[in-house]
């Protein structure tokens, strides 16, 4: 396969965890801003999982009393007491047309010093809307971020383009992109200061043209620039990079989702892309699925040498969202699809007429240095399990987290799973939030067994969960252990 060719129809869906979400109503439906007395209880360390390796560790979940939301969509850890999170904060501001406040999301970035998180202010889009959804830690003075920004309106509720930051060491800065007008940015990836990668997807019809491949861009230390895809017609069948992971500067490898339209619309499958150093080609990846209620979405990938690239994934079978969950800034701008997040919430996803089974399927696909093949791996879950970040210590040590979730209308768990070099397990994991929705979003790992994951749970007593009906309340949370 010479391109990002038509490879058939599964189940539609857009992104992980790529979407935001704006509150109840419509976009521009107020979230009252008051806070209520007593703040929301706070996941501890002391909220650890009955013989499990894993333990909560403290972060700083802003506006924690308030009917507020917040998440970390990504992680990366440069050293064992050097690490970032990012993700988004979700409140409200003055309407300056009058009437209700309006809804807006704010980048949201924590630092790992080794023993705590703590908040680190990031450059914020004066008059637009901003989320985080991946984050590289080259070091301590050097780091990207990237995800999207959005139109602060009544009435809108799409993104209006691609979001890169960079940590120098002092503060964040907003990175001027050559493609930042027209994507959606999901994924960082670098190998050091001289070697950084971003990629996601392209708002079809918006500068460069429909059909142009510019979605990859590359930063060679002194500047930004497009990088070429793989050759196909995007305008047919649109592409999303949701990970990326690079072994050396000419051995960088992309996952991502062939034709990532609307519930309803030919679906998406499995697709992997290879950087050798001057091209991007498409290498041919196996699916679950291949009918039109079905979609494979890769989360993560994470390569640890030339011959062993791992990448974690879920296929959404026989489902579809359901309705009335709220409102959100849709990824790529392609319509109104919900986060894995809100899909995977208490009621977010509902069967679609004489389905059976199981909603959501995890699995791993691997390369060998020849062939990616396709792996299912465990599933607690009776409706179903997702993989959403994955991250590996060594070639027999492999760490895959996500979700579980036993019912559509059941809690929503958090989900680790490890591989020994011959087969997936589940590693138990807390469950902080105690109010039934508690997620990972990504893991990393600086080596020497530690590995650090966050995501976000809905925390009993929240005042988000008691004051706004219909809106999908998450607190940011993190996880921590040294037994990996």
């Amino acid at each position: 396969m010479t391109g990002w060719g038509r490879l058939g129809g599964t189940g539609a869906v857009a992104g992980v965890a790529l979407v935001m979400v704006l509150g109840a109503g419509t976009p521009s439906a107020a979230l009252p801003a008051a806070a209520r007395p007593g703040a929301a209880r706070q996941p501890g360390p002391a909220w650890q999982a009955a013989g499990g390796i894993w333990r909560v560790v403290p972060t700083v979940s802003p506006q924690a009393a308030a009917r507020t939301q917040s998440a970390l969509f990504g992680v990366s850890l440069a050293g064992a007491g050097d690490g970032w999170a990012v993700g988004n904060l979700v409140t409200t501001v003055a309407n300056p047309q009058g009437g209700p406040r309006l809804v807006v999301s704010r980048a949201l970035a924590e630092r790992w010093n080794g023993t705590r998180w703590r908040r680190v202010a990031m450059a914020q889009p004066v008059t637009e809307h901003a989320l985080l959804q991946g984050v590289a830690d080259l070091g301590s003075g050097d780091a990207w971020a990237v995800g999207f920004t959005g139109d602060v309106a009544p009435g809108t509720s799409f993104p209006s383009g691609g979001l890169v930051e960079h940590w120098n060491g002092t503060r964040w800065l907003i990175a001027s992109t050559p493609g930042s007008s027209a994507e959606t940015l999901n994924a960082v990836t670098g190998t050091g200061p001289h070697d950084v990668w971003v990629a996601g997807s392209m708002n079809l019809g918006a500068p460069p043209p429909a059909g142009d491949n510019t979605f990859f861009e590359h930063f060679d230390g002194t500047s930004w620039q497009a990088v070429p895809g793989p050759a196909g017609n995007f305008s047919e069948d649109p592409v999303e990079v949701t990970a990326l992971s690079a072994v050396s500067p000419n051995d960088v490898w992309a996952v991502g989702t062939q034709n990532p339209e609307l519930f309803g619309q030919p679906g998406s499958l499995n697709l992997a892309a290879h950087w050798d150093g001057k091209t991007w080609s498409v290498v041919p990846t196996p699916s679950l699925g291949n009918s039109s209620s079905q979609a494979d979405v890769p989360t993560g990938v994470t390569a640890i040498s030339a011959n062993d690239v791992w990448a974690s994934g879920v296929e959404f079978t026989g489902c579809q969202a359901a309705s009335a969950r709220g409102s959100q800034l849709a990824a790529g701008g392609r319509g109104p699809l919900l986060p894995l997040a809100l899909r995977l919430g208490p009621g977010g996803l509902r069967r679609l007429p004489r389905a059976t089974g199981q909603c959501l399927v995890p699995y791993v696909l691997h390369w060998d240095g020849k062939t990616w093949s396709l792996i299912k791996t465990p599933d607690p879950g009776a409706f179903g399990s997702a993989l959403e970040g994955i991250t590996a210590l060594s070639v027999s040590d492999i760490w895959a987290v996500g979700q579980t979730q036993s019912s559509a209308a059941g809690p929503v768990r958090t989900l680790t799973e490890h591989f020994n070099g011959t087969s997936w397990s589940v590693v138990p994991s807390p469950d902080p939030g105690k109010a039934g929705d508690d997620e990972l979003f990504a893991v990393a790992s600086p080596g020497g067994g530690q590995l650090d994951a966050v995501g976000g749970a809905a925390v009993a007593g929240d005042p988000c969960l008691t004051d706004v009906s219909g809106t999908f309340c998450l607190r940011t949370l993190a996880l921590h252990t040294t037994s990996g």
